[in-house]
């Protein structure tokens, strides 16, 4: 299991969302995002489109990210290199 936590510094566009779910669905392993603001807090399937557009992901939220199986270094990278020019 990878676990990198952040908190993003910019709102995040349902277009960019749509295209990090898309790709890491390529990924065998699992990849959950825990996403914290104020006091609320929501546990989504990266895979899962539509739990990722349901959320705001405005700047300020934190955001833990954990990714299990096979190739779960892989996914971690890539999942936050999307998120970089957030952060």
């Amino acid at each position: 299991m990878r676990v990198h936590e952040f908190e993003i510094r910019a709102d995040v566009d349902h277009k960019a969302l749509l295209a990090v779910s898309c790709q890491t669905s390529r990924f065998l392993s699992d990849v959950n995002f825990i996403t914290m603001r104020d006091e609320d807090e929501h546990t989504i399937d990266a895979k899962n489109l539509l739990a990722i557009l349901k959320l705001s992901w405005r700047a300020g939220t934190r955001i833990r990210l954990i990714s299990r199986g096979k190739d779960e270094e892989e996914a971690l990278n890539y999942v936050f290199g999307f998120f970089e020019s957030y952060v």
